[in-house]
């Protein structure tokens, strides 16, 4: 397994952010504002959509805040799923132009936007989960030292 999983990490993995970057198009950043759009079209609707989740599941076992923060940070990130499903859409081809272009399921747009939500939100959802992470760390910290336990020991005998 460790063969597999060193081969995986060494050679698929980098192959496939590469092969994924140089589908990027610059000059769509640069042509309109249609990229931006739909990056925050698509930011808006992953991270709302988490939000709304993480915020459910705190009250539904009613979590403290930071717990709550906790698990929205590490449920943020969107990368792979993200990715893959767009590079599916933009691999299907539906026609061609009179200039022989191909008509895209998912065009240039969409692709690029992918890419800046998969930037934003794992740099959104790594700075969140830290911190939380942190104040939930300190707060054990503290019932511990004070004696203040908020959980109570259970020990089981067999």
């Amino acid at each position: 397994m460790n063969r597999v999983e060193f081969v995986g990490n060494a050679i698929f993995i980098p192959f496939f952010l590469i092969s994924v970057g140089m589908l990027i198009d610059f000059k769509v950043f640069f042509k309109g504002w249609e990229t931006f759009a739909v990056a925050a079209v698509m930011l808006a609707a992953s991270i709302g959509g988490k939000y709304l989740a993480a915020v459910a599941t705190r009250k539904t076992l009613r979590l403290t805040k930071d717990e709550g923060t906790l698990i929205f940070g590490m449920s943020s990130a969107s990368a792979a799923a993200t990715l893959a499903s767009v590079m599916v859409g933009y691999n299907i081809i539906l026609s061609e132009t009179a200039t022989g272009e191909p008509v895209r399921l998912l065009n240039e747009h969409v692709l690029n936007g992918s890419i800046l939500l998969i930037l934003i939100s794992c740099t959104i959802s790594s700075f969140i989960s830290l911190a939380s992470a942190r104040r939930i760390a300190e707060a054990d910290n503290e019932d511990t030292v004070s004696g203040n336990s908020r959980e109570q020991e259970h020990v089981l005998w067999p």
